[in-house]
Formats: structure tokens, sequence, C-alpha cells
């Protein structure tokens, strides 16, 4: 894989159409208004520049079946989307469910909490869709990286902890070589976006963990970035597995 983004053959100098569903609560009410979710959007574009491609919000509409503001069982989830989904594009449902949810690549449904809820899901037949929880709406950035293949820092999907010094990087934790390794220390105290009180590997080094990576899970005014192997791997994702997107 490539290490440095230029080596990346062609930029696909693209922009990807959004298509935003808004659910409204019992009262009828939307707890985001278009103002809001452009700005995300604004950022969302900031973060994705490097790998040349950008996202516009094409399609906008709300939703008044409540029940979906709540409900992220197969059942509804499935109900929902084969009504709103838009082909061809992403699909962004607003809402007071779960927000790390996201179709995978294969076309089933990925929760990033853990491998079991993955399983829960992987029979659901639709893909192309995010929810985004009203209660932060800036992880749409994030979730954005796991469309397009990223694993949280702290993943690890092979099973492996990837050590401190990272030299099983490839194979261990999110396989990403320059992302430090992430030992997951939720609720860490912090000073400054540095860590007081790190922790050790199996060998007894210490973490520095990638408190400022976007698809980490450290404090929102920490993460600013994504590294260059992360935009390889959507660059990646993107020319092979998301390319019909308008």
């Amino acid at each position: 894989m490539a290490t440095n983004i230029v080596d990346i053959n062609a930029c696909p100098n693209k922009t990807i159409s959004l298509s935003i569903h808004v659910v409204l609560d019992t009262a009828g009410l939307a707890l985001a208004n278009p103002a809001q979710i452009q700005t995300t959007v604004t950022t969302l574009n900031q973060k994705f520049s490097p790998m040349c491609v950008q996202f516009k919000i094409c399609n906008y509409d709300t939703i008044w079946e409540s029940l979906y503001n709540q409900k992220t069982a197969e059942k509804y989830l499935t109900e929902m989307t084969t009504k709103y989904n838009i082909p061809n594009t992403i699909n962004i449902y607003y809402s007071s469910s779960v927000s790390s949810l996201w179709g995978s690549l294969d076309g089933s449904a990925g929760l990033t909490a853990s491998a079991n809820d993955k399983i829960r899901m992987q029979n659901l037949l639709f893909r192309d869709f995010m929810i985004i929880n009203y209660s932060d709406l800036t992880t749409i950035t994030h979730e954005m990286g796991h469309f397009f293949g990223l694993y949280d820092t702290f993943d690890k999907p092979s099973g492996i902890a990837e050590l401190a010094n990272g030299t099983n990087c490839k194979s261990a934790g999110d396989s990403i070589c320059d992302t430090e390794a992430d030992p997951a220390t939720f609720g860490a105290t912090m000073v400054n976006c540095h860590l007081t009180s790190p922790t050790k590997d199996a060998n007894g080094e210490y973490y520095t963990p990638p408190v400022c990576n976007l698809m980490s899970f450290y404090p929102a005014g920490c993460v600013k970035y994504f590294t260059p192997e992360q935009y390889n791997r959507m660059l990646n994702v993107f020319y092979t597995k998301r390319n019909y997107l308008w």
C-alpha cells in the first residue's frame, strides 16, 4: 500500500452527492436545521480535500415517522432505507438513535461498536447510508471515514492488539502503520490533548495513542486529521468499492 497520498496515480476530483433525511421527533420537530448540517458538511469537505473528494447536499427531506427517530432494529432500518434511500448517493439520516451506524461495503449494515453488533446486522440488504445522532452532528467526518473503509484507531479486526512500538502494525490494530497504536483508553484524563496516565502494552512499553486522529475516540477538541495511509485506504475503497456513487 502506498504510504504517501501522491503515490496514488489519479486524483478522483470527485464531488459525491449526499441525500439528507431529517427524522422528526414525536412532536413533529426537526432537531437539526439545514444551516447546522451544511456547517458539518463544510468541515467534512475540508478534511477530505487532500484526497480530491468533496461532498454536496443534493437532496434534503424530512421524515414524519417518529418511530424511526429512536428505533435501529433491523426491521425499522430496512423499512426506512427502503422507503427513503436515494440510489447512488450517500444517504445520511439524522435522528436520536445510535450515531455510529453505517452501510458497509458488502451491502450489509455495520455497527462500529462491537464485532457482535456487526454480526447481528450482517443480513441487512441495503447499503449507502449512515445515521448521525442529533446530539453530535460533527460525527459525520468520523462516520464517513468508516464508510470509506477505515476502522477506529483502537479497533482490532484481526483480534490482535497493536504493540506500542508499532512493529506488528500491518496485521494488528487498525492495520494502518502511520496511526499510532491505540489502547482504547476511553475516559482517560487529558490535559491539552495529552494523556496524563498512559498505559502499557504487553511488552511493558507505554502507548502514545493518536489522540488527534479523526478515527479515534478522544475529545472532539483534539481530533483534527487523517493520516496519509488512511487517505490512501479511503481512495482505494473509493476506486474499487464506491466508484458507482454520483
